[in-house]
């Protein structure tokens, strides 16, 4: 399971996350305003806000192989049919929705489930190393993506994407992608030795709080706050970073590189900082690695052409701290809310994430046009990290505990 959910988000989650690259020959082809363009990426980020809960509601009701190869094939034709752009709308519809969708029922919220309902006392670290897919796969993809890019153009660039999407992931998700282990009689990796796939333990492990359970705990709503800033920081760091670093005098095959290399550091981070999670609990180990991310955008903000040592150091901190505090975020609510209604749960905290999403590059690239600067955005960022901090500790106790049904605490 690991291995299946790693290479589909190499390739499901790189593609999405391509935008990036294909943003900046966009600009370069059409000249629309940056924060229009990148409304785009905000429209995909509401668009996974919408399906978060969605998503979640299918896989627990459906199951992962019913729902993935649908989202394999909206994917596909999110993609191949970006190749034709010619205006705003058709950038906002083919990448924006499209894409968005399928990557929804493909991507971070499913493998966060399937991960979940298959590991239970090494389940942050099996996330890290499933999410470590993501990073191999920009590592990998968007090198490859710039080169066609410059080499064929970003037209022809998307056609191969789209077809490489439906070749890789098609099959995989189809022939190999397997349903929960309770359901076959099996019990969850980790579980407890005596633990009994019979019925009543079956039940047993389904239990956990409904929704509107959930939506009593002050967790469930910190969540769901850290989501919309955290969200907003990563999306709009992620989205700029190859143009602010264009702006202020690197290559831009170098800037997409080093955008790369920081995707290689965060699969890093994600199996390291789920290792340590497991073994030191959840909010201490966001915050070391937290304050990693904080001093790589330190270095992002000091770097210039001249001293290109701080881009490497930006690559390698920010990389390193934002995978291991997603793993760590995600785990954390899997541990509090894990039950039957999980996948929903997760769904609609992943939509205030989604909505934080769709905010930071439309704002980033706001603050540019009307300043003139990604300063002000940047240093936002270093803000939120802050604040994420503070409600981490708020969030999770030392000793995590499910939610009393009861109670809703």
């Amino acid at each position: 399971m690991v291995g299946i959910s790693s290479l589909t988000l190499a390739v499901g989650g790189s593609t999405n996350g391509s935008f990036a690259i294909f943003y900046l020959a966009i600009l370069e082809e059409f000249h629309w305003s940056r924060a229009d363009t990148a409304a785009a990426y905000s429209i995909s980020m509401l668009v996974f806000s919408a399906c978060g809960p969605l998503v979640g509601w299918l896989f627990d009701r459906f199951g992962s192989r019913r729902v993935m190869p649908f989202g394999v094939i909206v994917l596909t034709i999110g993609v191949l049919s970006s190749s034709f752009i010619s205006s705003l709308w058709q950038l906002y519809v083919f990448y924006g929705i499209l894409m968005a969708t399928g990557v929804t029922h493909i991507g971070f919220i499913p493998n966060v489930l399937i991960i979940s309902n298959w590991f239970f006392r090494h389940r942050a670290l099996a996330l890290g190393i499933a999410n470590a897919g993501r990073g191999m796969g920009t590592l990998i993809l968007i090198p490859l993506i710039q080169y066609a890019i410059q080499t064929v153009g970003w037209r022809n660039a998307y056609l191969l994407l789209g077809g490489l999407v439906f070749i890789v992931l098609f099959p995989l998700l189809t022939v190999f992608q397997r349903g929960r282990p309770l359901e076959k009689g099996l019990t969850r990796l980790g579980d407890p030795v005596n633990a009994s796939p019979k019925a009543e333990e079956i039940k047993k492990n389904s239990d956990g709080p409904s929704l509107p359970e959930a939506m009593r705990s002050h967790r469930f709503w910190t969540l769901c706050l850290l989501g919309i800033i955290r969200g907003a920081g990563f999306s709009g760091l992620f989205v700029h970073a190859v143009v602010y670093m264009d702006d202020i005098g690197y290559p831009t095959i170098l800037a997409a590189a080093i955008l790369g290399m920081a995707a290689i550091f965060s699969s890093g981070g994600g199996i390291v900082g789920g290792f340590f999670s497991d073994r030191f609990g959840r909010e201490s180990t966001f915050t070391v690695f937290s304050v990693l991310s904080f001093a790589g955008i330190l270095a992002l903000i000091s770097s210039s052409p001249g001293v290109p040592f701080f881009i490497y150091t930006f690559a390698i901190l920010h990389g390193l701290g934002s995978g291991a505090t997603g793993t760590v975020s995600s785990s954390l609510q899997a541990d509090i809310f894990q039950g039957g209604s999980f996948g929903l749960i997760f769904g609609v905290i992943q939509t205030t994430t989604g909505i934080g999403a769709a905010l930071g590059p439309w704002l980033t690239g706001l603050i540019h046009d009307t300043l003139g600067t990604y300063l002000p955005a940047l240093q936002g960022m270093l803000v939120i990290h802050v604040l994420a901090v503070i409600g981490i500790w708020i969030v999770a106790p030392r000793k995590v505990r499910p939610i009393d049904r009861a109670s809703g605490t």
